[in-house]
C-alpha cells in the first residue's frame, strides 16, 4: 500500500531529529484524533502520522515544534513499483555511461588535438577580449600595451616589417600609472619568485626587486630548519629528478628547484652539524667535517645563538635594502633617519658588549709580522671601546630625534623631539623581530629528535629478536625506519616552507616592502596545456 489521504483522515509522511522522535511518539500516545508511526532510519527519525481530518492543524502545529521536515507524497504507485522504476532508471543511467565511455576512449587518439584546440580557443578569448579595450573606427584601431624594455629593438623590427599601415611610439611610463611587474633574474635566482609572489608581486614604482637578496636567506633558512645531510641528499635528488620527468614549461613546476636548492642547503648544514639521519657518526670520516652538536653540551646554545645571529643580519639587511630604496626615490635625509640611526646604534651596541666580554683591559688581536718584524699590531683597550661604544650609540640617539625635528619650527619642534625619542621603542619591535628566528632553532631541533626517536624505535624491535637471528631484526626494522624517516622528511620540509616563508615576508618584507604589483604575463601565453615561445 502507499500512504494518502482519505475523506475522514490526513496523512503525513516525514522526518524528525532522532533526537525528537521520543516526544514525538509520546505525544501522539496521549491524544485520542492522532497516531504516530516510526519507521527505520538512520541520521534522522522517519514517521507516519494519521489524524482527524478536523485535527490536522493541532497536528501540524506540534511536529513544526520539532523541526520535522516532510516527505514527497505526490507518488500514485506502491514504494516496491517505484524502487522497481528507480533501479530500470539507474541500469539505463550505467549503460549510457559505458556506452559514452567506450565512445571516449575511441576518441582518445585526438586527445592531443584537443588539447591545442583549447588553448587555441583560449588565445582568441584572450585576443577578443583585449580588443574590446581598443579605441576603434571602421577603418582603424589604436592600441596600447607594455613590453618588457629588453625585447624594444625586436618589437621595432616586427612592426616595422608591418609596413606603412601602422604608427607606432615608445614612451616611458607615466608616474600614475599602474605598470605590470617584470623581474629578471638568474636560473638561481627566478624559483624564488613564486616565493614572493605568493606575498604581492613588487610594485614598480615603489620597490626594487628584492628576489636576488631573499633568495639568498631563504636557501640559508631552509637548510638550517631541516639540518640532516642525507634528508638534504633526499630532497635535491628527488627536486631535480622530479623536474627532469615533469619537464614543466618555462615559468611552471619552480617549487621542485626551490626544494631541490633547499635540499643543498640541507646538505650543507647537516654536515655542519653532523646529521646523517639521526645516526651516530663517531669514528666515521663524517665526523670530521661535524662543527657543532645541536643535541649534546652547549650545542643547543650555540645553535640558539646562530639562530639570533643569522636574524639580525637578516633584519639588518632588511634595513639596508630600505636605505637603498629611499636613496632611489632621492630622500637621503629619510634613508639616514630611519636606517643609518640605527646602525650606528647597533655598532655602539656591539662595542658596549665587546666590552663587557674582554677579561683583559687591552688584547692583541692580531700582529702583521713581515721578514720577522712587526709591521702592524691591533690593540684592543677595554675602556677605550667602551667610549667608543657610547659614542656611537650616543651619535645615533641624537641624530634620530634630531633628524625627525627637521624643517619644523616653533612648538613643532619640542613636539617632534619627543616623537623622535619614541621612535627609540622601534628598538623592541628589533628585538622581538629577533626572537622570532627561534624558530630556526626550534625546527632545526625537533627534526633530529624526531630521526633519533625513530631509530631508537627500530632498536627497541631489534631488541626483541636473538642475537642468532638478527637478520630478522633487520627485516622487522627496516619499513619502520624507512617509513619513520620519510615522514620526518615530509613533515620538516613542510615546516622549512612555510616557516621560511612567514620569516621572509613578516621580518624581512616588513622593512622595506611595498608589493601591491601584479605580475606582466604577455598576450596570449596563458594556456593550459600547449606552452608558447614568445
Amino acid at each position: 500500500s502507499f500512504y494518502k489521504d482519505t475523506p475522514h483522515t490526513t496523512v503525513v509522511l516525514g522526518t524528525v531529529p532522532s533526537q525528537m522522535a521520543t516526544e514525538l511518539s509520546t505525544w501522539a500516545s496521549l491524544q485520542d484524533y492522532a497516531t504516530v508511526e516510526l519507521l527505520n532510519s538512520q541520521k534522522v527519525q522517519a514517521f507516519v502520522a494519521i489524524t482527524h481530518k478536523e485535527h490536522a492543524d493541532e497536528l501540524m502545529t506540534k511536529l513544526q515544534s520539532l523541526d520535522y521536515a516532510r516527505a514527497n507524497t505526490d507518488i500514485n504507485i506502491r514504494p516496491f513499483e517505484r524502487i522497481e522504476q528507480l533501479n530500470a532508471e539507474i541500469k539505463k543511467n550505467e549503460e549510457e555511461i559505458n556506452e559514452l565511455m567506450t565512445r571516449a576512449l575511441v576518441k582518445e587518439m585526438f586527445v592531443a588535438d584537443l588539447k591545442v584546440l583549447y588553448d587555441y580557443y583560449l588565445v582568441q578569448m584572450a585576443k577578443n577580449t583585449a580588443l574590446d579595450g581598443f579605441a576603434t573606427t571602421e577603418r582603424s584601431f589604436v592600441m596600447e600595451a607594455w613590453y618588457p624594455a629588453e625585447y624594444e629593438e625586436k618589437l621595432d623590427e616586427v612592426l616595422k616589417g608591418i609596413g606603412d599601415t601602422i604608427i607606432y611610439e615608445f614612451r616611458e611610463p607615466e608616474p600614475d600609472e599602474v605598470v605590470p611587474t617584470y623581474a629578471r633574474n638568474n636560473k638561481i635566482v627566478t624559483p624564488y619568485q613564486d616565493i614572493t609572489n605568493m606575498y604581492s608581486a613588487p610594485s614598480y614604482h615603489g620597490d626594487i626587486d628584492p628576489n636576488p637578496v631573499m633568495s639568498i636567506f631563504y636557501f640559508l633558512f631552509f637548510g638550517m630548519m631541516l639540518a640532516d645531510a642525507a634528508y638534504g641528499i633526499i630532497l635535491a635528488l628527488g627536486g631535480l629528478i622530479m623536474y627532469k620527468i615533469k619537464k614543466p614549461v618555462p615559468g611552471k613546476g619552480r617549487l621542485l628547484l626551490v626544494i631541490a636548492m633547499g635540499g643543498i642547503s640541507t646538505i650543507i648544514w647537516g654536515a655542519i652539524f653532523g646529521g646523517w639521519f639521526g645516526l651516530s657518526i663517531d669514528g666515521t670520516v663524517l665526523e670530521r667535517i661535524r662543527l657543532i652538536q645541536p643535541l649534546e653540551g652547549n650545542g643547543p646554545l650555540i645553535l640558539l645563538g646562530i639562530s639570533f645571529g643569522l636574524g639580525f643580519i637578516h633584519i639588518c639587511v632588511g634595513m639596508l635594502m630600505n636605505a637603498i630604496n629611499l636613496i632611489r626615490k632621492k630622500r637621503v635625509l629619510d634613508a639616514i633617519a630611519e636606517v643609518g640611526t640605527w646602525y650606528l646604534i647597533f655598532i655602539g651596541i656591539a662595542c658596549l658588549a665587546v666590552s663587557l666580554l674582554l677579561l683583559k683591559q687591552t688584547v692583541n688581536v692580531y700582529d702583521i709580522v713581515i721578514s720577522g718584524k712587526k709591521l702592524f699590531s691591533l690593540v684592543i683597550n677595554k675602556d677605550i671601546l667602551k667610549w667608543v661604544g657610547v659614542g656611537f650609540a650616543g651619535a645615533g640617539v641624537l641624530l634620530l630625534v634630531g633628524l625627525n625635528a627637521r624643517g619644523k619650527k616653533g612648538i613643532k619642534i619640542l613636539t617632534s623631539l619627543f616623537g623622535g625619542f619614541g621612535k627609540l621603542y622601534d628598538g623592541v619591535n628589533i628585538l622581538s623581530d629577533i626572537l622570532s628566528y627561534a624558530r630556526l632553532f626550534g625546527l632545526g631541533l625537533s627534526g633530529a629528535v624526531v630521526g633519533l626517536v625513530v631509530n631508537q624505535i627500530c632498536q627497541v624491535f631489534m631488541g626483541f629478536i636473538p642475537a642468532s637471528a638478527s637478520w630478522a631484526g633487520y627485516i622487522i626494522a627496516a619499513p619502520i625506519f624507512v617509513l619513520g624517516h620519510l615522514f620526518n622528511i615530509a613533515i620538516s620540509t613542510l615546516g622549512a616552507y612555510v616557516h621560511d616563508a612567514r620569516l621572509q615576508y613578516i621580518e624581512f618584507f616588513g622593512k622595506f616592502y611595498e608589493g601591491g604589483g601584479h605580475v606582466f604575463i604577455p598576450y596570449g601565453s596563458n594556456t593550459k596545456y600547449t606552452y608558447l615561445d614568445m
